[in-house]
């Protein structure tokens, strides 16, 4: 259940530290401070830098750029932050209105590692006194840097600030001080007042109760101590709000690096033509040479993600605030991008951490139905055909004199509708290998999946697998991939292999043809964790003499032709992205064996065969079959195969209309990008005219007459001919109209 935020892609490593912010000593935000100076913007890198190591004049000049050697790019980061605080021209600290607080603070030492932690905690407000055994701070650095830059730089940084500085002050004993809390950071060789013994080199706390201890005294170098600063900050306010020294760890240094990084052997830094330093285009021209270092695999590889401009977490979340938005917000935010995905499982396949954004939808999905939010449109058409499939067009029969099976053929719901030779033939291939092979016309449920409605989805598949257990538990053959992955997901309690498999173990049919030349193979997007069937096709393909071109998107990581989740309505522009970066893979003809795949490449002019048309001596088709078509396909295959095998006789009492409609081919094409069944458009023509509801436009002789059929309200434009009504336009919308 999505119930928490980051539930799906907690480990999700997009944003995490690049190799830069993994090795450096305060885990300085690399990216973000590149990015602002690519785009020539000193004064938001200056920022970005000086929220990062607190004193940018000095850091620029002690950093031990750990980064260079690890960068794949070997980008001069040290000459970069030297210029942001050379061309920076707005450097004045904000100045934060908080109310101080009351704590007070001793700090012994006022090296880099003292002040960078007086600096945290007096922007916090709280009440901080510096103790220094020399008459001013800056200690080792003194030995490194020019005095009055020293000094200038910590005048800058705390000018807002305020806070106590007692110079020729040594501590000598902590049993002196009189404070809340106390952080020792007396240098190298400093007094560590017998406690370096108890220290925890994470939180820096000690046995001493308040008492934290860091920097150089602790046989840290230069950068090292900054961090300790800043880490000391923030465990002791730990400390004083919840009385525990056990610190914040998200403030830890973190040398983790999970970000995948190709390195660049032929680096070429941009060298200061001074001989010194960067001009400021060559500080600019250096910077665009960083490729910021990110995991982007899922997006990269992903049209619903690039459209959407998304990454997983934001998907988590944009899915979180969906649930618990009001209703006029809930769709306005979140809908959208839940019903906007194909749900095909590419994004887990390229990510290093398994992460789904496949898993998080489903899942939104199904609460989207189950509190009334989940819009019928998107998804009633794929509805009603899931419905006709497992009614009219339902057949489980066992082969003729058996009444169990040792195979069962479940060819699914689309071939059944625009494979029909396919069925038939595919069938007979069993029946001659296995006699016993019985036979189920009907669906997965997956549609009722992709909707939200998984109830729905469970009562198909429990039909199917009572109808299965009668039948023996026969294992079940499929042509479908999605039919195989569903089963797998929500039944796999059956035992399932893809007709493509049982086929290759047997041999090719007598009636197959040859598939020459060059072709490539486009796995279908639920076929990923179906290696077996992915092998016995290209090996049937092969054995048909067909001259195989892998895809980039093959295999694991087989993309989505656009039908996955029933996306179509709800956004066309995902749909059509998908489709276009499918057939656009390669020039080559396609092989594939799905039927929503061939189908629609073939309806975008793409040449494309189904394996079985060879394996099968099927004649290929060269445009798909109109929508009016698919479940009149259906019944007839139905009916076919019950008279020819079975000697049954199968009738279905079809719908009598008065009028007679002529609808061109233009229409039927747009019929199908709408949705709109023939059956449909004879409804409201013939409602229009017995009721007499039509509009008449004069000079067209045009009438226009609408009819609400369910959620949908249908319109149809015609001519009243002599011997027949000829449509001219339709469309559909989802006002009603009363």
């Amino acid at each position: 259940m999505i119930d928490s935020n980051y539930i799906y892609t907690r480990d999700c490593v997009q944003g995490s530290n690049p190799p830069c912010t993994s090795v450096c000593p305060i885990n300085f935000k690399t990216r973000d401070f590149l990015s602002k100076l690519q785009r020539g913007n000193f004064n938001g890198a200056y920022r970005e830098y000086a929220k990062n190591v607190i004193f940018p004049g000095i850091v620029s000049k002690i950093c031990n750029q750990n980064c260079h050697e690890i960068c794949p790019e070997k980008i001069s980061v040290l000459k970069l932050e030297a210029a942001v605080v050379r061309y920076a021209d707005r450097k004045e600290p904000i100045n934060y209105n908080l109310p101080g607080r009351k704590e007070k603070i001793a700090i012994i030492g006022g090296g880099l590692s003292g002040m960078a932690c007086a600096h945290r905690l007096s922007t916090r407000r709280y009440n901080v006194t510096i103790f220094e055994r020399e008459d001013s701070v800056g200690g080792s650095l003194k030995d490194l840097i020019d005095a009055d830059d020293l000094n200038d730089e910590f005048e800058l940084q705390f000018k807002y600030l305020n806070y106590t500085l007692e110079t020729n002050q040594e501590i000598i004993t902590l049993d002196d001080l009189d404070y809340d809390a106390v952080y020792i950071a007396t240098g190298k060789h400093g007094n560590d007042f017998g406690l370096l013994k108890s220290w925890n080199s994470k939180s820096l706390g000690t046995s001493k109760k308040g008492v934290f201890l860091g920097g150089k005294v602790t046989g840290c170098n230069d950068m090292e101590a900054l961090m300790d600063g800043m880490i000391a900050a923030a465990s002791i306010e730990k400390y004083i709000k919840v009385g525990k020294m056990d610190g914040q760890a998200d403030t830890y240094h973190d040398p983790s690096c999970k970000i995948p990084v190709e390195y660049n052997d032929n680096a070429q830094p941009i060298i200061p033509l001074n001989g010194e330093y960067y001009t400021k285009e060559e500080a600019v021209k250096e910077a665009k040479r960083c490729i910021l270092c990110d995991c982007t695999k899922c997006k990269d590889r992903c049209d619903f993600l690039q459209h959407m401009d998304l990454l997983p977490r934001k998907v988590e979340s944009d899915a979180q605030m969906a649930k618990s938005a009001d209703e006029g917000l809930f769709e306005r935010v979140g809908t959208r991008m839940i019903v906007s995905c194909s749900v095909c499982g590419l994004c887990g396949a390229v990510c290093q951490e398994d992460i789904n954004v496949e898993d998080i939808l489903i899942e939104s999905k199904k609460m989207l139905y189950e509190s009334g939010h989940f819009p019928p449109p998107f998804h009633d058409f794929y509805l009603r055909d899931m419905m006709s499939a497992l009614s009219e067009a339902y057949a489980v029969k066992a082969a003729p004199g058996y009444e169990t099976a040792t195979y069962m053929f479940f060819p699914g719901c689309q071939m059944t509708a625009s494979g029909t030779e396919h069925v038939e033939r595919a069938y007979g291939y069993m029946l001659k290998k296995n006699p016993d092979t019985a036979l189920m016309l009907g669906c997965c449920g997956v549609p009722a999946l992709w909707a939200g409605n998984q109830d729905l989805m469970k009562k198909v598949l429990d039909k199917l697998k009572n109808e299965w257990e009668n039948l023996g538990k026969p294992i079940l053959v499929s042509a479908c991939p999605s039919c195989l992955k569903t089963f797998s997901n929500y039944a796999d309690e059956l035992e399932c292999i893809s007709i493509y498999e049982y086929i290759a173990d047997r041999g090719l049919p007598e009636n197959a043809s040859s598939i020459n030349g060059d072709w490539a193979v486009f796995d279908p997007c639920s076929s990923r964790n179906f290696p077996k069937m992915q092998t016995s096709v290209r090996n049937l393909s092969n054995r048909l003499g067909a001259e195989l071109v892998e895809l980039n998107s093959s295999g694991p990581e087989a993309r989505c032709c656009g039908m996955g989740g029933h996306i179509y309505p709800a956004n066309p522009e995902v749909f059509h992205k998908m489709l276009n970066s499918s057939i656009n893979e390669s020039e080559l003809p396609y092989i594939t064996y799905c039927m929503n795949c061939r189908n629609l490449f073939l309806s975008a002019d793409k040449k494309c065969n189904h394996i079985l048309d060879g394996v099968l001596g099927v004649k290929p088709l060269e445009k798909p079959f109109h929508i009016s078509e698919l479940r009149k396909n259906r019944i007839r295959l139905k009916k076919h195969l019950l008279k020819e095998i079975w000697g049954e006789d199968f009738e279905i009492e079809k719908k009598k209309y008065s009028v007679k409609l002529k609808i061109s081919e233009e229409i039927y094409d747009k019929m199908d990008m709408l949705h709109i069944s023939e059956e449909d458009v004879y409804d409201v023509v013939e409602h229009c005219i017995q009721s007499n509801e039509e509009i008449l436009e004069p000079k067209t002789e045009i009438y226009t007459g609408y009819k609400q059929i369910g959620i949908f309200t249908y319109w149809v434009q015609y001519k009243k001919n002599d011997d027949n009504i000829e449509v001219v336009n339709t469309y559909v919308h989802r006002i009603q109209i009363d």
